[in-house]
């Protein structure tokens, strides 16, 4: 059976001071590539000069060129195209793949033809301060392959909101032909276009993976990945097209395994706002995909002035049904805002505790058609029903409240009895004291005056 072949994919627009250290350090492998595409993207520094020496001395760099700009997702398609290799490896021009990251990784893969890619996590370059900083992802402890669910199961263990856990773009070698079955670079997607194919490929497949740091990445502030997640006016056009896209027919199949791993928690807290946000997104594939975030950043948009934001709070997490349990506290106390929100807390208490789904898609469906009339006829049974499940569920804790409650209005008598007491011992013995100068005033007053022996000659 003959070996599996590897292509590396290198997109590069004016970084020739760069790229030879890439190049040198692919080319270097201990398992190297079978062909490395190097497609330049109409660069205005030296950089086809240097990518040119190359060529002309090592067969296996393919070298073109766009004839303007194109941008980095056009230019890693055209490279992708061009590939012929049955696994692709795809990095930054300013990239460093560390020594045997091939070898370690195609090793495996040819273990597991079945696993869509192999992938270690990555370590950042700044190129300002020159400082490295590992990221590690404690996945598993030694090099293995992880089926599809269980490579879920792992990344629910260590996802924490705010952080990434997944598939990172220039550390893994992935499988071509079901890299270009995710749909490939999707332009629509911009720099989170690797972001999604990688994660489809690893969760359809399953991936082996291995505990090292396996590439440098070199951050630089005006990177197109940073600049562009940095504004959020943008950013959050490319999460929608993410979360539309994921729950599209097309990805039906891998979409229960992002929610179960988590994988959109790394977007956090800014995906939560996204998605309360927009009436659209208030179903329950949005919220579970969110669910580990929505639980840790509730209360802040549960509070939040904007009435809308309180609103789908409490609608994601009613879809989350008792899952959100711990969350009926703040909840049951927006039974006294504005009706929309009152509403949607009503009804979220109802679905976390009692269940009544057919209810529940009655009153989305009203809010969505924006008859708010029909919507509170809807809710109108359910608020004493909230507030019964609500006061229901935590009995112990009300009666515990309760006592407390008396406990505290008896020391408040208690101390108003004292503090009568004492104050009128105060005044008693302001009154003694007044008395007493008043009398030693009147006894200086009476003593007659004294007279000495030499006025009296």
């Amino acid at each position: 059976m003959p070996k599996p072949t590897l292509s590396a994919l290198i997109p590069n627009y004016n970084h020739g001071r760069f790229i030879t250290e890439n190049l040198d350090g692919i080319l270097g492998q201990s398992h190297p590539p079978t062909e490395v595409i190097v497609v330049d993207d109409g660069s205005t520094d030296d950089s086809m000069q240097v990518i040119a020496r190359y060529a002309e001395t090592d067969s296996r760099v393919r070298v073109y060129r766009n004839e303007q700009n194109m941008g980095v997702v056009y230019t890693l398609n055209r490279a992708l195209q061009l590939a012929k290799g049955d696994y692709c490896y795809g990095g930054a021009a300013d990239d460093r793949v560390r020594p045997g990251f091939f070898e370690k990784a195609m090793n495996l893969l040819t273990k597991h033809p079945e696993a869509g890619l192999c992938y270690g996590y990555g370590s950042e370059f700044d190129s300002e301060t020159g400082r490295i900083s590992e990221y590690p992802i404690r996945l598993t402890p030694t090099a293995r392959f992880l089926p599809p669910d269980e490579l879920a199961e792992a990344l629910a263990r260590i996802s924490v909101p705010g952080h990434s856990v997944s598939v990172p773009g220039n550390s893994t070698i992935w499988k071509r032909s079901e890299f270009m079955r995710a749909g490939g670079y999707r332009e629509d997607l911009r720099w989170h276009s690797d972001w999604f194919a990688l994660q489809v490929v690893a969760l359809r497949n399953g991936a082996c993976f291995i505990p090292e740091s396996l590439c440098f990445t070199r951050m630089e502030r005006g990177s197109y990945s940073q600049a562009g997640q940095r504004l959020w006016d943008q950013q959050s056009v490319v999460l929608e097209r993410l979360l539309r896209l994921l729950k599209s027919d097309e990805f039906r199949d891998v979409l229960p395994r992002f929610q179960r791993g988590r994988l959109f928690s790394q977007f956090a807290p800014w995906i939560v706002r996204l998605i309360v946000g927009r009436p659209e997104h208030w179903d329950r594939d949005s919220s579970l995909l969110i669910e580990n975030s929505l639980m840790e950043n509730h209360q802040t948009f549960l509070e939040d002035a904007n009435p809308q934001l309180r609103q789908g709070t409490a609608v994601c997490l009613g879809e989350l049904g008792r899952a959100a349990r711990p969350t009926v506290p703040i909840l049951y106390r927006l039974l006294s805002d504005q009706p929309e929100v009152r509403t949607a807390a009503s009804l979220a208490l109802v679905m976390i505790e009692g269940q009544v789904p057919g209810r529940w898609k009655a009153w989305k469906s009203a809010m969505r058609s924006g008859s708010r009339d029909a919507a509170r006829r809807v809710w109108s049974p359910f608020r004493n029903i909230a507030a019964a499940v609500y006061r229901g569920v935590n009995r112990k804790l009300y009666n515990r409240i309760e006592r407390l409650e008396a406990c505290l209005a008896q020391l408040v008598m208690d101390n108003r009895d004292q503090q009568k007491k004492l104050t009128s011992d105060l005044q008693e013995l302001q009154r003694m004291l007044n008395a007493r100068r008043q009398s030693r005033s009147l006894n200086e007053r009476d003593e007659p005056d004294v007279v000495s022996m030499a006025d009296v000659a």
